[in-house]
């Protein structure tokens, strides 16, 4: 009965909360609007128009917010302190499910509103708006009720840790939530930060795409800074709360060794593996073009662009592998134990590995369909040019 309860309370907390989010984004979005804030338009909408998006904004609120505060109340409740049964009702999974939920919802969300709205801003002050593009006002709106509404569940969580040792479930799945939004920040930071290098480089070799109308870059270089910043801030937050927790009571050991730890670990020394190797490999088969006369431009900033470009763009990931992996034997260093010291080292060195035989696998299945082509007459050479399987 007290599941049935708690699936009950929790759902429908988080069903009101989703409609109140969405009625305060429409607000806000209106609100930054009609005042020309950051870009937005003071004429933006005809009065009818501007009356449904209010009438609609201020429903939603009023139907939503009563009805997370009021689920979310009776599911505090029980939490208080001195209730009976406070510290069991804490480490409930059903409660841990909602507060990772919620937090990696709204911090998704807040990141990619943060980083669009960064990249209309950048395009707006650089006289440059985009045509069909969106205004300011409704990413920016997503990412300040995405971004409050993390920041107050994160908050609950650390309460009930702050309180009470969880376990189980009731320990895990907020941090797997806490992990997973670690690995897409890293990730937009990692890609932001490629775009600016290989917007750099192309601009030092003098290759960049012709745009009619603006400057080749400037839509390369928005992008690149809001996925940047906002990627930066993001994981950067992250990383320093998770490390802390390295040195915080009952939370100290259950880090350390946790199992979401160690995979968020490998997963950075795979990810940042495959896009060293995969950027080195498309240096590389630029080179071969040149060697063998196929590439499509006699130009010596072209072959310094294609074939140095790549490598140097994806540097991000190869120190993301270099960070991930020097954490990880770090890490077990602090053990004392050689042995644990060994097992890291030996994780680390079978991950980067595992993605070095995928990709020379892959590369060695292409070579030997070619050369079955070649040998039996296949589509790819008798119809395609030798520029094209060359």
């Amino acid at each position: 009965m007290q599941t049935v309860r708690r699936l009950y309370l929790y759902l429908m907390a988080g069903i009101g909360l989703a409609v109140a989010s969405f009625g305060l984004v429409q607000l806000l979005a209106l609100v930054l609007d009609r005042t020309g804030a950051f870009g937005g338009s003071v004429i933006s909408g005809e009065g009818a128009d501007v009356r449904d998006r209010l009438s609609l904004a201020l429903s939603m609120i009023a139907v939503g917010t009563p009805v997370w505060l009021s689920h979310w109340w009776f599911a505090e409740r029980g939490i208080r302190h001195g209730v009976a049964g406070a510290e069991a009702e804490r480490s409930v999974p059903l409660r841990a499910l909602y507060l990772g939920l919620v937090e990696f919802i709204a911090l998704v969300v807040a990141m990619f509103g943060a980083s669009s709205a960064i990249h209309i801003l950048i395009r707006q002050v650089a006289g440059a708006p985009e045509e069909y593009g969106g205004t300011f006002s409704d990413p920016a709106a997503i990412a300040v009720v995405g971004a409050v509404a993390w920041g107050y569940h994160a908050w609950v969580r650390a309460g009930d840790e702050r309180a009470i040792e969880l376990r189980g479930p009731a320990a895990w799945l907020p941090r797997l939530a806490r992990y997973a939004l670690a690995m897409i920040a890293g990730l937009l930071l990692c890609f932001g930060a490629a775009e600016l290098i290989d917007v750099l480089l192309r601009a030092l070799v003098g290759r960049g795409e012709i745009i009619s109308g603006e400057a080749w870059w400037l839509a390369r270089v928005a992008t690149g800074v809001g996925q940047l910043a906002v990627g930066a801030v993001v994981w950067g937050g992250l990383w320093v709360v998770s490390s802390r927790l390295l040195a915080v009571d009952w939370r100290a050991a259950s880090e350390r060794t946790s199992a979401v730890r160690q995979v968020y670990l490998g997963l950075g020394i795979v990810v940042g593996a495959a896009a060293t190797l995969l950027a080195a490999s498309g240096g590389l088969a630029a080179l071969l073009k040149w060697a063998l006369g196929i590439a499509e431009s006699s130009n010596p900033a072209r072959l310094v662009q294609d074939v140095v470009a790549p490598s140097i763009s994806y540097l991000p990931f190869t120190l993301a592998w270099w960070f991930s992996r020097s954490r990880l034997l770090g890490e077990a260093a602090r053990t004392g134990d050689e042995t644990v010291v060994a097992a890291a080292r030996r994780r680390a060195n079978f991950l980067a590995a595992a993605i070095g035989i995928a990709v020379a696998g892959a590369g060695s299945a292409w070579v030997l369909g070619l050369l079955l082509d070649i040998v039996l007459g296949g589509v790819r050479t008798i119809v395609a040019g030798r520029d094209v399987w060359g």
